[in-house]
């Protein structure tokens, strides 16, 4: 599957001997397109997904979407997170929600470096294992 979502960095400009952190990111989860169906098909039964975004040891999730490999998210689903080193990672997985445990449908991993400073970016990510 793929996931499409929106990023953006942000520097901090003012005194940042004051703060923990260096700047901010948001992210705003989009959508996904051909999501694996890891529920039993045959049954009629399709994947409930919902995205994990984390960052440092701060994380958020979206609302969980029922029965749809192709999800589109319009609410709970942008996130802001101060970020306090630039090696950090943005670390992205689709799951399915199941009463037991809840299975992956693929993650990505974007290196904050590799991002724009200051300009939306509209990703659309390959998922790893989906």
């Amino acid at each position: 599957g793929t996931l499409e979502f929106d990023i953006y960095f942000k520097p901090t400009t003012f005194d940042a001997l004051k703060l923990d952190s260096i700047g901010l990111l948001e992210v705003k989860v989009v959508g996904a397109t051909k999501l694996k169906n890891t529920d039993f098909a045959a049954l009629g039964d399709i994947s409930d997904p919902y995205v994990l975004v984390k960052v440092g040891k701060e994380e958020r999730k979206t609302p969980t979407i029922n029965n749809d490999l192709n999800p589109k998210w319009t609410e709970g689903n942008e996130f802001c997170f101060p970020i306090e080193d630039l090696s950090s990672q943005v670390e992205i997985e689709v799951f399915n929600s199941n009463y037991q445990k809840d299975d992956s449908l693929g993650s990505a991993v974007l290196a904050l470096h590799s991002l724009e400073i200051e300009a939306t970016e509209t990703r659309s990510e390959k998922l790893a294992g989906g």
